[in-house]
């Protein structure tokens, strides 16, 4: 059974959420950054580049950059631009993109889940970029990206959710790559209690994309671990922050690649040995990109 729980969530003051709302460093060149971070003093950008505010260069992933993250971030805390919920809480997400809806729960999960392989997983991790992860969980203390997870539907996470987003929300905006995003507090006690326990009803959730961040988080939680006496497991470093979207949610994109070397194998002998596991047929070219579930195209 899966163990996806409320948390206390450290979130955006609802004035300013769409000020705070960042892409990665990654997702914007030189200039827009700095146009980014010189105009907008809530953007988030300022927590994960803190060099900005007072001139200093560091090398990302150092000990001193991340020391820098998590004052600043502490320093959004202090100056209320962010507030924590006083209870635990699950908070339902919705996001509208390319005409596509997507709706999900915000959640904590367990790392005894990904040890035990109740949060299944589809692709290997490299230990170097684990590492890195992990000494910024250390010093940072705090998820500042959810991992993506799936799971059956379950009808009655479905129906609580679609009563949910009849509401009004607690944040609505639209960020400037044209996503909507819509988010719903959910506080009531047994609105709590009832999608816990139903969560603890589905066997196995599924890694869509953040296999790095679930296995660095932990590799921390087995150091913190291997560093007490005793703990209970209910301590902050046994989980880390998810999104949980029911299966029916998900749109899955083709996932492309190249093979270059066929091990000294013909195309002949390739296909026979992919008969033994899948019918194979040949198609028009225009009719490249598969259409249905478990379909596999191959262009030669």
């Amino acid at each position: 059974m899966a163990k996806v729980i409320p948390f206390k969530a450290i979130r955006p003051e609802n004035d300013k959420v769409h000020l705070v709302a960042s892409r990665s460093v990654d997702g914007y060149n030189s200039a827009e950054l700095r146009d980014k971070l010189a105009g907008n003093p809530y953007s988030f950008l300022h927590v994960i580049n803190p060099d900005f505010e007072d001139g200093i260069k560091t090398k990302p992933g150092s000990k001193e950059r991340l020391h820098k993250v998590k004052n600043h971030f502490k320093k959004f805390v202090r100056e209320k631009i962010f507030l924590r919920d006083d209870s635990p809480c699950y908070y339902l997400y919705r996001q509208v993109k390319e005409g596509n809806e997507f709706i999900g729960i915000i959640a904590c999960t367990s790392i005894d889940d990904y040890m035990s392989g109740v949060i299944k997983i589809h692709e290997q991790t490299l230990t170097t970029r684990e590492e890195k992860l992990k000494d910024y969980l250390e010093v940072c203390e705090f998820n500042a990206e959810p991992v993506l997870f799936c799971y059956p539907n379950d009808e009655v996470i479905d129906t609580v959710s679609e009563e949910i987003a009849a509401t009004r929300p607690d944040y609505d905006f639209t960020t400037t790559d044209k996503v909507r995003h819509t988010v719903w507090v959910i506080s009531s006690r047994k609105t709590v209690k009832q999608i816990a326990e139903r969560f603890t009803a589905i066997p196995n959730i599924y890694i869509a994309d953040g296999h790095h961040r679930s296995a660095s988080a932990t590799l921390l939680g087995k150091l913190r671990r291997s560093t007490r006496k005793s703990y209970t497991g209910e301590e902050a470093f046994n989980y880390y922050l998810g999104v949980f979207f029911p299966e029916t949610h998900l749109k899955i994109y083709d996932y492309n690649r190249v093979v270059k070397d066929l091990n000294g194998l013909s195309v002949g002998q390739i296909i026979q040995q992919l008969k033994s596991n899948f019918t194979i047929e040949e198609v028009n070219v225009a009719d490249f990109k598969p259409t249905k579930t478990r379909n596999i195209h191959v262009c030669g």
